[in-house]
């Protein structure tokens, strides 16, 4: 609360946050929603958790101040791209605890099971969702240059923009290729998609565009080497 009032006043002021209070905290940010590095570097048979991991409070601390960030300043391309690849890789992390746990207990998350039964699939899904919410958020703030936000016929915002070029509705999002392969790598993606849209009734339709032009993209990329990225679908 005490640093929600400090970016509201900073905001107020100057119209942004200074450099130096953001500075100031994005270490913090970082720790709460990245994993522990020592685990990727190579496997032990006891993991050395992150605090983020295993304390939901703190890994919520930090989805909270990016999405404050997001609403109170302009963030670049590379901090965003840092931030939604730190949030992914975070609840990856997450996950296994609680698929380890499930295992230890008998439980297969990953296997056929009644998911409106079970606990730990709900957990999943609640996790998975805060992730690629905080990265949507981040995708909106790093907007492309002339975007505007995207609104339905009832004047609902949505969480992603759709854009006209030269004519054409396309659908997609500025997400990065780093990002892009980390969204990839978050189990239980499908489902979790479908957890948005179906319970939370969230419009995930441009996150979707930009995946399917990302992927069709990188198998094209096997044949014709290319320096820019598609990440927009024509609809």
């Amino acid at each position: 609360a005490i640093l929600a009032e400090t970016f509201n006043i900073q905001h107020s002021a100057n119209g942004s946050i200074q450099e130096a209070t953001l500075r100031s905290v994005l270490p913090f940010i970082l720790s709460a929603v990245e994993p522990n590095s020592t685990n990727s570097r190579k496997k032990k048979k006891k993991q050395n958790w992150s605090l983020g991991a295993i304390c939901p409070e703190w890994r919520a601390f930090g989805q909270v101040m990016i999405s404050l960030l997001v609403d109170k300043c302009e963030l670049n391309s590379e901090l965003c791209e840092g931030l939604s690849i730190g949030v992914l890789r975070g609840a990856k992390e997450s996950i296994e605890i609680i698929q380890s746990a499930d295992r230890e207990s008998g439980v297969d998350i990953d296997g056929d099971m009644d998911m409106e039964t079970s606990a730990s699939v709900e957990a999943v899904l609640d996790l998975s969702s805060d992730a690629i919410l905080s990265v949507m958020s981040l995708v909106l703030g790093n907007q492309i240059d002339g975007q505007e936000k995207g609104k339905d016929d009832f004047g609902i915002v949505s969480q992603l923009v759709m854009i006209n070029s030269k004519d054409v509705p396309i659908l997609g999002c500025n997400l990065s290729y780093p990002a892009f392969k980390s969204l990839m790598k978050l189990p239980h993606l499908a489902a979790t998609l479908g957890y948005l849209s179906e319970e939370r009734e969230i419009d995930i339709s441009t996150l979707i565009g930009c995946v399917i032009a990302m992927t069709i993209d990188s198998c094209k990329r096997q044949k014709v080497k290319r320096k820019d990225r598609l990440q927009y679908i024509r609809v």
